[in-house]
Formats: C-alpha cells, sequence, structure tokens
C-alpha cells in the first residue's frame, strides 16, 4: 500500500528528487564546460590507445 505524501514530505521528496538530478546534470554536463583542461588531459592519453576505427 502505498504512501500519500503530503506537506512537508512531499516537499522534502521533490527537492532530494530535484536536487539529487541537479548534482548529476552538474557532474556530467555542466563542470566539463566549465573546465575542459582535465577531461582534454584524459582523451590525450586514452586517444592514441583506440583502434582507428572507433575515433
Amino acid at each position: 500500500m502505498a504512501a500519500r505524501l503530503k506537506g512537508w514530505r512531499y516537499v522534502a521528496f521533490l527537492g532530494t528528487f530535484a536536487g539529487s538530478i541537479c548534482t548529476f546534470l552538474y557532474f556530467t554536463a555542466v563542470r566539463p564546460m566549465i573546465d575542459p583542461e582535465p577531461y582534454k588531459k584524459i582523451r590525450e592519453q586514452v586517444l592514441p590507445k583506440l583502434p582507428k576505427s572507433e575515433w
């Protein structure tokens, strides 16, 4: 039997849900656009190891 969320429980659930999505998006989309240098270094290390067909 599912509990119906009301009042502060509903707000806490939505806040946790939205916060987790925003945290995920920050680390996967926003942070690489703000500071791309670490990702460029990783790419320079990995790219020579990949076969040419995967470029």
